[in-house]
């Protein structure tokens, strides 16, 4: 078992790694949906490997939810 100090700085890491990808996200013009916040959150209190979060935020933003681009005729 880890000393807590170890547990409450691999907790850190995680945060900072999140606030990160967040600050990346909103950088490009975006925000985080609640569905994905909820997921960093369980991956910051160790509930999921880094491996799990990837494949949680992946399954998101599978092709099939994507909403269809606009069909558009010519101009009349």
């Amino acid at each position: 078992m880890w000393p807590v100090s170890d547990a409450a700085d691999d907790q850190a890491s995680r945060q900072r790694a999140i606030d990160f990808a967040r600050g990346s996200v909103r950088y490009e013009g975006f925000a985080l949906s609640a569905e994905a916040e909820r997921i960093g959150e369980r991956f910051v209190a160790g509930h999921l490997t880094i491996a799990e979060y990837v494949m949680a935020i992946k399954a998101l933003s599978s092709p099939h939810e994507l909403p269809s681009p606009v069909a558009r005729g010519p101009k009349e």
